[in-house]
């Protein structure tokens, strides 16, 4: 992004001696040759000095140079814009400018190139020119066109020829896109020569010193008081093709916002225990005003009760020190987990809990960067069932307790890039509840590849401790917030953050759902809490899953994963485990990552001993997981900020 920044700076500095005073006339002959997309040509620059300096030396720009590389400005705009095809495009797609030879006369001119652009160069005069003098300057150039990414280049059918000479700079500014030029204003007299099967369109054509012969035609072009001499060139028999990708104009993400854009909608839910759940949504969310409310009251039909979700928060932008404060909350109430008592009657684990939170936008120097704090209480009212033995039977039934109120704070700082080349995001998170405390450090790095796709980095490291001593039953209790390495299970949700068909299944597909935190090995090992990397101090692990090449007629969203972690205790001198822990397999991500399939194909021997040991468990359903991200994506992420 260096040069971007620098941009600005060398905009308002250095300025060209010349100014727009300066008399520019310019006399060029080229051809075209579109077997290879290049242009040979030569330039005669007639130029008087009206300005009061004494010049000794010109500024040129030589614009084709803005497509050699991905290391320039032109390059960084597309990247800013979100577009990766120029910047992973293949040298054949690239475009430059040579074969320079600046003369006056019989004098060779020595340029000098700019310390930060590679479409600028530095003319040095033979000798002073003084004001009210002229000179005439010379140079043939060759020039291989780009593809046209952004205005500028071939793209079949037809050839968009701007800026394909070397021209005066007006000021020193890079190009970034087609309107981007600093030529100063100058007359134009241009001779192309090229096919005869080619068309010519432009607005400065000259029909009537154009000529042509059997196979060759020459168009002649010519333009006073202008910056630039624009050509447009197609090829004859051209068929418009329309790709099917064209006929839906909208994404996912563009469908749900305009769903979302009427402040009253059905609401619809489901899970297990509360079953099928019927309501209304009202927001206005899709208005992004500084106080902001979402509603979603919904009725259970199976658990016969009302459940739902609202919010709300408050906003207020600063100018100093932050860039905004939103303070507010979130609320929720459902089931998370049944059961039918001696009387054959069905009884339901309940939950209520109010999250409220401060939010403090950080200020950035970059639009791509964003930084906040954030601090959240989570307070938690959960009703679990109780087993109590039948005196009939002498058998345990569950039955609905009392609601028990526990909590969670929490303060997260969040530093993200949404840069479309090598996006990041790192949190650093501390929690603390009455008897605990982790301390939680996550980062992501995004690796593009040049055909589409990419790996994705994911490291992880936790620190758990108690506050205050406990006892073991103490201990035993604080289990599900200690931090593991495999997947994290509904029940170890502590914070009910996010969305579970069967929070507390144990058969059948909703036992299959798991939730990318801590560690993140995939790998359901819930028979074997030896094996599950469970600690009291701490575990550290490292997350890959990258796209594959397309090898089905369509289009199937594969990557292939790999988990490997540690944690403290492994490292315990009478552990027999191993000290590294591993699963490999197969992903399939759906809904821009809404959901994800796990299928663990390869992981390590003490895995594998262990699923040997119970067969009904050691089958390739049996170890399929899935997660439903849904705490990934806001409702603000559907609107346009």
């Amino acid at each position: 992004m260096k040069e971007i920044v620098l941009y600005f700076l060398f905009f308002s500095i250095f300025f060209c001696a010349q100014a727009q005073k300066n008399n520019l006339k310019y006399n060029i002959t080229a051809s075209l040759d579109d077997r290879d997309n290049s242009i040979n040509g030569f330039l005669e620059l007639n130029y008087t000095n009206n300005s009061s300096d004494t010049l000794h030396y010109l500024w040129f720009n030589i614009y084709p140079n803005a497509f050699k590389s991905d290391r320039t400005a032109f390059s960084e705009y597309l990247l800013s814009k979100g577009k990766t095809d120029f910047y992973f495009a293949d040298q054949q797609k690239r475009g430059y400018i040579n074969r320079l030879d600046f003369r006056s006369g019989e004098n060779i001119l020595k340029t000098e190139d700019h310390p930060l652009y590679l479409d600028i160069i530095k003319v040095l005069l033979y000798k002073p020119l003084a004001p009210k003098g002229a000179l005439v300057i010379t140079t043939p150039f060759h020039v291989k066109l780009p593809y046209n990414f952004d205005g500028i280049g071939y793209k079949y059918p037809q050839y968009n020829l701007r800026y394909w000479y070397p021209a005066v700079a007006e000021f020193i500014r890079p190009l970034t896109n087609a309107d981007s030029s600093s030529n100063e204003t100058g007359d134009y007299n241009v001779r192309i020569t090229l096919k005869n099967r080619l068309g010519v369109t432009s607005p400065y054509l000259n029909a009537g010193h154009s000529s042509s012969s059997d196979s060759l035609k020459t168009v002649s072009l010519v333009a006073s008081g202008v910056k630039d001499i624009p050509v447009i060139i197609v090829k004859p028999h051209a068929v418009k093709t329309i790709s099917k990708r064209g006929v839906d104009s909208l994404n996912l993400s563009q469908k749900i916002g305009k769903i979302l854009s009427h402040s009253i909608l059905p609401a619809v839910g489901y899970n297990v225990y509360d079953g099928f759940q019927l309501g209304i949504l009202s927001h206005n969310l899709h208005k992004n005003e500084k106080f902001s409310y979402y509603i979603a009251p919904v009725y259970a039909f199976r658990s016969k009760s009302v459940a739902g979700i609202a919010g709300a928060s408050y906003r207020v932008n600063t100018e100093k020190y932050v860039e905004e404060v939103e303070a507010g909350f979130t609320t929720a109430a459902f089931s998370y987990d049944d059961g039918v008592d001696t009387n054959s009657n069905k009884v339901f684990g309940k939950l209520f809990k109010v999250v409220p939170f401060v939010r403090v936008k950080l200020p950035t120097r970059s639009p791509a960067i964003e930084k906040s704090l954030t601090f959240k209480s989570y307070i938690i009212n959960e009703k679990d069932l109780e087993f109590v033995e039948y005196s009939v039977d002498s058998l345990f039934y569950p039955s609905e307790g009392e609601f028990v109120t526990r909590f969670v704070n929490e303060l997260t700082f969040d530093y993200s890039s949404n840069r479309v080349l090598y996006p990041y995001y790192a949190r650093i998170q501390v929690q603390q509840g009455l008897t605990f405390y982790r301390l939680n450090a996550t980062g992501n790095y995004f690796f593009n590849y040049p055909k589409g796709g990419g790996m994705n980095l994911r490291v992880f490291a936790a620190k758990f401790g108690y506050i205050g001593s406990l006892n073991s039953t103490e201990k035993f209790a604080e289990t599900r917030y200690q931090p593991k390495l495999t997947a994290v299970r509904g029940e170890e949700d502590y914070t009910y953050s996010n969305y579970f068909i069967g929070r507390n299944s144990f058969d059948g597909f909703t036992s299959n759902q798991i939730m990318m935190r801590d560690g993140g090995l995939k790998l359901r090992t819930d028979l074997f809490e030896g094996l599950q990397g469970r600690s009291e101090n701490w575990v550290a692990s490292l997350n890959l899953n990258t796209s594959i090449p397309k090898i089905f007629p369509v289009n199937i969203p594969l990557k292939i994963f790999l988990d490997a972690g540690t944690y403290a205790e492994a490292w315990d001198t009478e552990n027999t485990n191993p000290r590294f822990l591993y699963v490999a397999g197969l992903q399939l991500t759906l809904f821009r990552g809404l959901i994800n399939i796990y299928a663990p194909l390869l992981y390590s021997k003490q895995f594998r001993d262990q699923l040997k040991s119970v067969p009904e468990e050691n089958t390739f359903v049996k170890k399929l997981s899935f997660s439903i991200d849904i705490q990934r994506f806001t409702a603000r992420s559907f609107f346009n900020k």
